[in-house]
């Protein structure tokens, strides 16, 4: 750089088998206390790998949750999403029939129709590192 200042960029490929990707879509609020959510679910390629859809409100105890479900690209069930939200993020687990299965870790800006409010996300099984 012109004052003398440099960069230096690295990276290595990751080597472990687990599944993991991104996610993005739209973050609907229908009223003040209850919205919706729909996507798309990529893997770490960046590939179609399912999508997600559920819902999310204020609970009368004032706790803000989210609930969904991850379908696969061939309609398969592949887990419930079961989290929080607050203040722009938004966290879940990622939960199987066999139990805890991995986690999703996001933001989001809510809209008043369907076109307007989004979110994104990260997600990967408990074995990544």
């Amino acid at each position: 750089l012109g004052d003398g200042n440099k960069i230096v960029a690295m990276s290595r490929p990751r080597n472990d088998a687990c599944d993991h990707g991104f996610m993005r879509g739209r973050w609907h609020q229908i009223n003040p206390v209850v919205g919706a959510f729909l996507g798309v679910v990529g893997n770490g390629d960046g590939a179609l790998a399912g999508h997600v859809r559920g819902i999310y409100g204020t609970r009368r105890n004032g706790d803000k949750v989210v609930y969904g479900k991850f379908i696969d690209r061939e309609g398969r069930f592949r887990g419930i999403l079961v989290g929080t939200y607050a203040g722009g993020n938004w966290d879940a687990r990622w939960l199987t029939r066999a139990g805890d299965h991995g986690e999703i870790h996001g933001v989001y800006w809510p809209g008043p129709s369907l076109r307007a409010g989004g979110f994104l996300a990260r997600w990967s099984e408990n074995s990544c590192r």
